[in-house]
């Protein structure tokens, strides 16, 4: 079975999807309460959509604070075997925060803590 390029979202973060059979057109995730939603490469939208990795990068992480190291983890677990790079594996860090960064397959950079007071 071959995954659709963007299956890293579906599988990694149980994500609405929509597609025209060759790009990603709309990629909802829920991840805990936070919704999430990315567009793949559209140039022709209004908005200009095009995903980091065919700009050589981007300035923008999406940081999201999570409930438990848990959910951290299980993130970490499935994303390098649908093309994602981890950056930095989960760690306790000395801002007091268990903390993970990892780049998606389209180079949208991802970080995920949860704040431990």
């Amino acid at each position: 079975m071959v995954l659709k390029p963007w299956a890293f979202y579906e599988k990694v973060f149980l994500t609405v999807m929509d597609d025209d059979g060759e790009r990603l057109a709309h990629a909802r995730s829920t991840i805990q309460d936070a919704v999430i939603t990315i567009t793949g490469d559209f140039p022709e939208l209004p908005t200009g959509t095009r995903p980091p990795d065919l700009i050589g990068g981007t300035p923008v992480t999406i940081r999201l604070h999570l409930d438990t190291r848990g959910a951290i983890d299980r993130i970490f677990e499935r994303c390098p075997q649908f093309g994602a790079e981890i950056l930095a594996a989960p760690a306790m860090k000395p801002w007091n925060e268990y903390y993970g960064r990892l780049r998606d397959p389209f180079g949208h950079v991802w970080a995920f803590g949860v704040p431990l007071d």
